[in-house]
């Protein structure tokens, strides 16, 4: 029982112990350790993944080698894309400013123009002391 299972499962200790806990047999830990190693040694020579490891890699749920490249293959970039960023005009005040920001989880802003273009961004980081002072010397 425990050549098998460390054969098929790729897990030696998992059998050496389950069948010695199963049998009770503690005074044949030696044999089981020669067999589960051996039979884990040959099979793994034969088969790289495991039974359990090859059925969860044909259903796509995990991946076996070349990991990086495999996850990066199921990406889709459109879904990496953030499209509906907010943007805010040239000639818009802080308060208003300070409010989208206040509202959004966003901490670059576009910069546009009346046409619409974009004239550069805007970073958070660095309007943020001058935002939180403005709003001190309201209060």
């Amino acid at each position: 029982m425990a050549g098998i299972l460390s054969g098929l499962f790729h897990a030696p200790l998992t059998a050496i112990f389950l069948i010695a806990e199963i049998t009770g047999g503690y005074d044949l830990m030696i044999p089981l350790m020669i067999v589960a190693s051996v039979s884990f040694a040959v099979s793994k020579r034969f088969e790289k993944h495991s039974l359990d490891v090859k059925n969860l890699a044909r259903k796509g749920n995990v991946f076996t080698s070349n990991k990086d490249t495999n996850i990066l293959c199921k990406l889709e970039i459109e879904d990496l894309v953030k499209k509906d960023y907010l943007t805010v005009e040239a000639n818009q005040d802080l308060e208003n400013v300070a409010e989208l920001l206040a509202h959004s989880d966003q901490v670059i802003f576009g910069v546009v123009s009346d046409d619409n273009e974009l004239e550069g961004l805007v970073y958070f980081n660095d309007i943020r002391e001058v935002i939180f002072e403005h709003g001190n010397r309201d209060e």
